[in-house]
């Protein structure tokens, strides 16, 4: 799973090892309105919400294990925290296409 930015191994034991109950959250995640929240909120020039969408990302993130995304949403969480919206046209792309590795896969499993 190292090859779409996860790391399964560190997310089990957050999950305590239990594998169902790791793969119930992952299918949660496709249900989860952050990301499209934070798309909307960063084109209307709503940094605060835009923040608390991508704070929540980046815990979601963490605590499934994808390191990749985590990594991208990251310093998009910094930028938004010093209160402004500027200058994430970038590391929106990166959020996205790691999200779209992510979200894919997760519907993959589903199949």
């Amino acid at each position: 799973m190292k090859e779409i930015g996860m790391d399964v191994t560190g997310a089990l034991d957050r999950f305590m090892g239990n594998e169902a109950l790791y793969i119930k959250f992952l299918r949660k995640f496709l249900e989860d309105k952050n990301y499209s929240s934070l798309k909307e909120d960063i084109a209307a020039g709503n940094h605060e919400e835009a923040f608390r969408c991508a704070h929540t990302l980046k815990g979601l993130s963490a605590n499934l294990g994808m390191t990749a995304l985590y990594s991208v949403v990251s310093p998009l969480v910094e930028i938004l925290r010093e209160g402004t919206v500027k200058d994430t046209a970038e590391h929106m792309e990166n959020v996205t296409r790691e999200y779209e590795k992510i979200t894919d896969f997760i519907r993959q499993m589903q199949d």
